[in-house]
């Protein structure tokens, strides 16, 4: 008996040890990696806690109140997960749609009258534009900070 108790006490003292030395910063907070890694390399450590945490959950408002609160919670992040989502997907498309436009009004421009009367050529000089763009991203690549 007193040889399970003087070895819990050595690796209570091993797993305060690697936290003082390993885990928390400055602030005294652990990450989540850090904890994960506690919880692995010292896992009796942390039953107290899990064992409160159980009763805490069963004896104040039982484990469907909160089974319930966490699928409520977890939905409400999904949603604001999706209008984040869909903000940036309308904030994209919106952004190709101006490149676009920008690339019609410089197609206009280069390609003068010839942009009313011949339709048929604007394909042409949509695909030289597109060329001249790529030719212009590979040397801003070379050399970058130059304006081309």
């Amino acid at each position: 008996m007193l040889m399970a108790i003087h070895s819990n006490h050595g690796l209570i003292r091993e797993a305060l040890d690697y936290v003082s030395e390993e885990c928390g910063g400055e602030d005294h907070t652990f990450t989540h990696e850090e904890l994960l890694i506690f919880k692995s390399k010292f896992p009796y450590a942390l039953y107290p806690l899990f064992q409160l945490h159980t009763h805490m959950i069963q004896h104040t408002l039982g484990e469907r109140w909160w089974e319930n609160y966490k699928l409520h919670h977890q939905d409400k992040k999904d949603e604001k997960r999706a209008k984040e989502l869909a903000k940036l997907e309308k904030d994209r498309r919106e952004s190709e749609k101006e490149k676009e436009m920008a690339t019609e009004e410089v197609l206009k421009k280069r390609m003068g009258i010839k942009y009313y009367l011949m339709p048929w050529q604007r394909v042409a000089e949509q695909r030289k534009l597109a060329r001249i763009a790529a030719i212009e991203a590979d040397m801003e690549k070379q050399q970058p900070g130059r304006k081309v």
